[in-house]
Formats: structure tokens, sequence, C-alpha cells
């Protein structure tokens, strides 16, 4: 058990020695008044006084790199093509994922909640980030989704996921299409 402690531990060190510098943009998304996100308050209640300016998620977005239990990789190298991409339909920002191996395509939709936490300390983006609540709960049903600008073309995206007893993470980069 211990030992699974330890790689735990050495991962996340990997993580944050390899997390890219902010550069900073004209866009401020701490202080744009255009879009009410839904943030929570820390009591599980959701309130509508966090502002982001959703415009700067808006599009599509392509998988440049990643990194999975310390090892990095380029889309080239990953042998997989996916892609994320965020829509405003009203009052809502949702989500478009999907990701091919090997001719087997999984996907998902889901409803973005903007919280005011970083993916992790020290990512580039400590002022916020999103969650992805995924519409149908039966996929993903153990995994969770994040994602934070790190400038105005890179987007960060976390999965946590189930990993041999344990949870397991990957980090990829995007950039907008």
């Amino acid at each position: 058990m211990r030992k699974n402690y330890l790689f735990v531990i050495f991962v996340l060190c990997m993580v944050l020695s390899a997390c890219r510098a902010p550069v900073s943009t004209n866009n401020s998304v701490k202080n744009n008044e255009d879009v009410n996100g839904v943030t929570s308050n820390g009591t599980g209640e959701s309130k509508q006084n966090k502002t982001l300016n959703w415009t700067m998620l808006e599009g599509e977005w392509t998988l440049e790199s990643g990194m999975v239990d310390g090892e990095e990789y380029t889309a080239e190298d990953a042998g997989y093509t996916t892609e994320l991409s965020f829509e405003k339909n009203g009052e809502d920002i949702t989500a478009h994922y999907w990701r091919e191996l090997n001719g087997l395509r999984q996907e998902f939709d889901a409803q973005i909640e903007l919280i005011d936490t970083p993916v992790y300390e020290g990512c580039g983006n400590d002022e916020w980030s999103v969650q992805f609540h995924i519409l149908d709960v039966n996929l993903f049903e153990d995994e969770e989704f994040y994602a934070t600008l790190i400038d105005e073309n890179t987007l960060l995206f976390q999965h946590l996921y189930p990993f041999d007893g344990t949870q397991g993470v990957s980090y990829q980069y995007y950039t907008r299409k």
C-alpha cells in the first residue's frame, strides 16, 4: 500500500514540474462581466456570482500533447484522435468531447460548471477551472473531467479515472482549432 502512495506522490511531482507557465492575455477571466458562470460556494450549493467570458472557451480544440503517469506524449505518439468543443446554448455552456483509438470511438456531452479552484496548484491558471457534468450519467461513471485555459490558445484538460484501485490522472494540452 505504501508503494501506491509513493507512486502517486511521484506522479504528482512530475505533473507539477511539467506545468506550463501562464502567458498573459488581454482577456481577463476574473473581471469580465459578459457571462455569469455557476460556481460552488463550498456547501454543495451553486451561486451565480463568479463571471467568465465564455467565448474564451468557445469553439473547437484539438490535442497537441499530454501526460499520463509522468510520461509525456504528442498527439502523433498517442495513436488516437481527440477533440473538445464548447458551445453556449441559451444560459448553458456545454461541451462535446470525443476520442477515437483503434476504431473505437468514445464521446460525451457535458454541462460546464465554473469553479473557483485551479485544476491543480501552480498549473498556470490559479483563478478558475471548469468541471464537466456528463449528461449521460452511465458513461464514464467513475471518471471526472476538468479544464482551464493556460493562455488564450492553450487549454489544459484533466481526466481523473479509476486505475488499479487508486485514482489515475492524465493531462492533455489542446490548442484552438
